[in-house]
């Protein structure tokens, strides 16, 4: 009586998996259009890649540790020490 109730069981099973096949292969779903391509930039690169050289530093003044003022003080003169 134990094998009748499993193969009962696995047929029920085998026809509910081919019945579930069957529906979803005769339900093709559309795909959607696929997304404009992007356009090609042809703008070189901000930076230097592996391999490639940076271009040489641009020359700016640099300013001393004198010249530059401290956050929230005001127009102090630094004095030199004696």
């Amino acid at each position: 009586m134990e094998f009748v109730i499993l193969a009962v069981v696995i047929a029920l099973v085998a026809i509910g998996a081919i019945t579930g096949l069957v529906v979803t292969s005769r339900r093709k779903k559309r795909l959607p259009p696929p997304p404009p391509s992007a356009p090609t930039i042809t703008a070189p690169p901000a930076e230097p890649h592996v391999g490639e050289e940076a271009g040489p530093p641009a020359a700016e003044e640099r300013r001393t540790i004198e010249e530059v003022g401290l956050p929230g003080a005001g127009a102090t003169v630094a004095e030199a020490p004696a």
